[in-house]
């Protein structure tokens, strides 16, 4: 006899839509919006890069594991506690820079987190197989589930069939609205017939005006669907490109003269150096400012993808000064060159800016750094690459994150814990933070 081990195999589709996605950093859930969300995992107010992703880390496994919501919101809670990110908290707002009381992790938001992200993966990874057999199957049916929240419209639209083409579907391809639960069925003409079904006439539409309280803008929304779920389905194409040609735009005005910085007070340094950071942040080229003390720049230059070189002559105005660059690309902290030229040349301060983060190193008041430094530093850097690899590495084999994760967070971890050893002023913080 022959013991068969039957087992449901993981969502392909679902797990690549889910992994295919980017990472975007905002407050509010009204900061990311509709159609971002097929290109980006967002958690609101999950403000750290790391912290976004041990969360995308427990989604993932989810998808590819079918872990239970229990065991998700069990193997999270712990290391989030341990984060200081849970419950109720005090925390500023970047975009008004008040602080609000907000609610931080919760086992509540974890199985909104959960449900959102496994539903909408799963409709996504649906929508790409559909498309793929509507030539034998051209018909959808509306499967309206009961779920605590319900929806008057959903209810009605039970049993709807039309064909997979129709513009309404555009609208209300499920899930499009908070806890919903509805899915649809992919019919042929035989099915059609057996259920005694023909194809209906789309229902005509209500609308009412919505706007975003964070970003102003005003929107007719159709009844039936939450304002953050009005997208097409299968759209994250799209929204890539949105992104791409948005960063074209910011790249042009970098390109184009002037090349200073813009005009700040003569004494405001962090003024200049925000400035700066933010005309540079996410670009696709390097760009470097130099200023002196009084927030003066000396000197700029525009490199390549990943570099910009120095002349003997530039290396030369560096000492005491503060040096500023981009990191084009998967965002990153510092390269091991980076730091190197920092110590060597005895910088006041080195700050690098990315899509998401502002990172900086800082000479203490009368401490001076050099050649010597860099020796007893570069030994310590070496050993503790080394080690973080190893458990990176671990991890990565264990699925607990993938290549995006394991680039942005390593170099960060490694001067975290460089900075443990010897005070490099290193430190990391959100872009959009006051």
């Amino acid at each position: 006899m022959i013991n068969l081990d039957l087992k449901l195999l993981p969502p392909a589709a679902a797990i690549e839509f889910f992994r295919q996605k980017g990472y975007q950093i905002g407050f509010s859930y009204l900061d990311v919006w509709q159609q971002e969300h097929q290109a980006a995992f967002t958690v609101a107010k999950a403000l750290e890069l790391d912290l976004l992703a041990d969360i995308r880390a427990e989604v993932d496994a989810a998808l590819a594991q079918g872990t239970t919501l229990q065991t998700f919101i069990d193997t999270l809670r712990p290391r989030l506690v341990q984060r200081g990110w849970w419950g109720l908290q005090e925390v500023v707002d970047p975009q008004t820079g008040e602080k609000v009381l907000a609610q931080l992790g919760s086992p509540r938001r974890l199985k909104v987190i959960y449900e959102t992200n496994l539903r909408t993966a799963h409709a996504e990874g649906r929508w790409q197989r559909i498309q793929a057999a509507k030539a034998t199957l051209p018909y959808l049916l509306y499967d309206h589930t009961p779920s605590p929240h319900e929806r008057p419209e959903h209810a009605a639209w039970d049993g709807l069939v039309l064909p997979v083409d129709d513009p309404w579907w555009q609208r209300h391809y499920p899930v499009k609205a908070w806890g919903c639960k509805c899915r649809v069925i992919q019919l042929g003409d035989r099915q059609l017939q057996r259920l005694g079904k023909q194809v209906d006439l789309a229902p005509e539409e209500t609308w009412t005006e919505y706007t975003n309280a964070r970003s102003g803008e005003t929107q007719r929304i159709p009844a039936g669907v939450d304002p953050a779920f009005h997208y097409p389905p299968g759209g994250r194409q799209a929204s890539l490109e949105k992104a791409l040609a948005e960063k074209q735009a910011r790249a042009a005005q970098i390109l184009a003269p002037p090349a200073a910085p813009p005009a700040a007070p003569a004494d405001n340094l962090a003024a200049r150096l925000a400035q700066a950071a933010e005309r540079i942040a996410g670009e696709p080229v390097e760009h470097l400012f130099v200023f002196d003390a009084a927030g003066q720049p000396i000197l700029h230059k525009t490199g390549g993808a990943s570099a910009v070189e120095l002349s003997p002559a530039e290396l030369q105005q560096l000492p005491g000064q503060i040096l500023l660059h981009n990191h084009p690309g998967v965002p990153q902290s510092f390269s091991v060159e980076d730091v190197r030229l920092a110590i060597w040349h005895d910088l006041a301060a080195m700050h690098a800016v990315d899509a998401l983060f502002r990172y900086r190193i800082e000479r203490a008041p009368g401490a001076s750094w050099g050649p010597a430094l860099w020796a007893q530093i570069e030994p310590v850097w070496q050993q503790t690459k080394s080690e973080v690899e190893q458990r990176f590495d671990e991890a990565k084999a264990r699925g607990l994150i993938d290549d995006e994760q394991y680039d942005v967070l390593l170099e960060h971890v490694i001067w975290t814990e460089v900075e443990a050893r010897f005070t490099i002023g290193y430190a990391r913080t959100p872009r959009n933070a006051p």
